[in-house]
């Protein structure tokens, strides 16, 4: 098996270290986004609704 130098290891042990920190940062802005998406999911789920309550007091007023 061939030896490493110090300087090499120093230098894989680097760049671990920044994909790791951007591995964190992407998955920081991943959760961030999923928050925003359950939030516009939210909104709309209550627009739907409050539209389907007012086309039933719409059909039901006309049925009147």
């Amino acid at each position: 098996m061939e030896a490493i130098s110090k300087q090499e290891y120093m230098c894989v042990l680097s760049e671990l270290d920044m994909l790791t920190n951007k591995f964190v940062r992407l998955e920081q802005e991943n959760q961030r986004l999923l928050g925003d998406l359950q939030q516009v999911s939210t909104k709309k789920v209550q627009q739907y609704a409050k539209l389907s309550q007012r086309v039933h007091e719409l059909e039901n007023g006309l049925l009147q």
